[in-house]
């Protein structure tokens, strides 16, 4: 990975941390919280939500609603790794 992109995987990680419902999406470790509702949705769903947050919420990306489903599967790449 480029070291210019490393700021996005520990935002990713981040998001994911703070985050019950995608650490029990994921299969991370949901530590000593009870149950934790997923919303019926997706994992696909879950790794577009934080494209989201990732790419299309700060004003410097490039990146489009329409970029959103690539997105959502290079979130899922760097989920799964």
């Amino acid at each position: 990975m480029k070291a210019s992109f490393h700021h996005l995987s520990d935002k990713l990680l981040r998001f994911i941390e703070e985050n019950d419902t995608y650490r029990v999406a994921f299969g991370f470790d949901k530590g000593d919280v009870g149950s934790v509702p997923t919303r019926g949705k997706k994992t696909i769903e879950h790794h577009r939500a934080i494209a989201r947050k990732l790419f299309l919420m700060p004003s410097e990306t490039a990146c489009t609603v329409d970029d959103l489903i690539p997105l959502g599967v290079v979130v899922k790449n760097r989920v799964s790794r």
